[in-house]
């Protein structure tokens, strides 16, 4: 006889047994008395939300009642999953708190009876039930990749409503939904599933939020920054003096937009401001002017702007003229050594320069023959100012030769004294 022979007849012996067993079992005791344990299903809970305004509170273990059974060892045995009970909460008016409901049988073994299907309850407990809108709170993990920046964050629905016990729906005080940038330089479109979480950050998985998940859209667009110059209309009041440029504050800002409208910016331009409205002390608030496909970041649009000014005013400045190089053999007049000089500048420039400035010389040595010359005066400005007026814008300058001076010499006088001769 080979393996596989022994085999079979080793299995054969085995169900033959079992039948053996299970005849005796049936006919030496037809019928015994057990418990089983089975598992309670509510119906009718929607009836108590909608009508009741009550929510259950989810038991520490799942419903159960024990029920008293009677019928062979085999029927019992094979129909424990044939029970169903079934506890009808529509039937009822319930109140906050535990209850007693009473459960029905619904399905059984054919050959097995309950003994005590009349006197069978399950402990509910019921609280408020609280639905209330929350608004979602965005967590995000990580960040966009460097020269990147995550654009204004778009979620749907931005409101969620929450359902439940009182009990639990006191304890949320956020819903969150949890999002990871993962260093990218794409725009982001997830779904991302919400929870309910106490003060700890701990989920409160006992309510229903609905809906579980939003949508979440955030544009990643590529950043720059970039310096802002300010435009000008107008004519500056005369009164005033400009000491340098306009500066804006902030003199730079960060933009944001797809590569070809980022590298097509190199400066941001502010609408143009009125000079003749600008005094001293005044800040102007002017516009930025946006290219088409940029936004701004940290920025509301605008920049302020101060001019530093000076007042203008006009002084009266006197100067020598004077003489050089003078032939020794003329003389030579002006008809006035003196020049007088009439500025208008910033208070700051006028107020450094002196007299001695304006002091002029001129030039003799080509005056050689005996005549009137007119020489202009061209006197140097400083710059930054200019010039009102200049008394005499010339001279007249005189040159005539020299007198010449003749010898004094003293006669001999003749000798009075006789000459000896000899």
């Amino acid at each position: 006889m080979d393996q596989k022979n022994t085999w079979i007849i080793k299995i054969c012996c085995v169900i033959a047994a079992f039948s053996l067993w299970l005849y005796i079992i049936n006919e030496t005791n037809p019928q015994k008395t057990d418990k089983i344990q089975v598992p309670v299903y509510l119906t009718g809970i929607e009836s108590i939300e909608q009508q009741q305004k009550l929510k259950i509170i989810p038991p520490a273990e799942a419903y159960s009642v024990t029920l008293n059974v009677k019928g062979s060892p085999t029927d019992i045995m094979l129909g424990k999953d044939q029970f169903r009970v079934e506890a009808d909460l529509s039937q009822y008016a319930f109140s906050v708190g535990s209850r007693s409901v009473p459960v029905r049988l619904v399905k059984q073994p054919a050959n097995v009876n309950v003994l005590n299907s009349e006197t069978l309850f399950v402990s509910v407990t019921f609280d408020d039930l609280i639905v209330k809108s929350m608004p979602v709170k965005l967590d995000i993990a990580g960040k966009v990749k460097d020269g990147y920046w995550a654009m204004a964050q778009n979620i749907t629905p931005s409101e969620v409503e929450v359902s439940g016990a009182a009990k639990f729906i006191n304890q949320v005080t956020s819903i969150s939904a949890k999002a990871d940038f993962k260093s990218t330089d794409k725009d982001l479109n997830m779904k991302l599933p919400l929870k309910a979480l106490d003060a700890a950050g701990r989920e409160i998985k006992e309510v229903t939020i609905h809906p579980d998940t939003v949508e979440f859209i955030v544009p990643v667009k590529k950043i720059k920054t970039v310096p802002v110059t300010v435009d000008t209309k107008g004519t500056l009041n005369k009164v005033y003096s400009m000491k340098g440029a306009l500066l804006p504050t902030p003199d730079k800002i960060d933009i944001a937009g797809d590569e070809a409208s980022i590298n097509a910016v190199n400066a941001l331009k502010t609408e143009p401001i009125d000079l003749s409205g600008l005094t001293p002390d005044k800040v102007v608030i002017a516009k930025i002017i946006v290219p088409q496909g940029v936004s701004l970041l940290n920025s509301d649009g605008t920049v302020k702007v101060k001019a530093s000014l000076d007042n203008v005013i006009s002084k009266t400045f006197q100067g020598t003229i004077q003489l050089k190089n003078v032939n020794d053999a003329y003389t030579v007049a002006l008809d006035s050594s003196k020049v007088s000089v009439e500025l208008s500048g910033p208070q700051e420039l006028i107020s450094n320069i002196k007299n001695e400035d304006f002091n002029y010389t001129i030039d003799a040595a080509s005056f050689t023959e005996e005549k009137d010359y007119t020489v202009a005066v061209n006197l140097k400005i400083p710059d930054g100012v200019s010039k009102l007026s200049q008394n005499p814008q010339s001279v007249k300058i005189t040159v005539k030769k020299k007198e010449t001076q003749p010898t004094n010499t003293t006669p001999t006088q003749p000798s009075t004294t006789p000459t000896n001769t000899q």
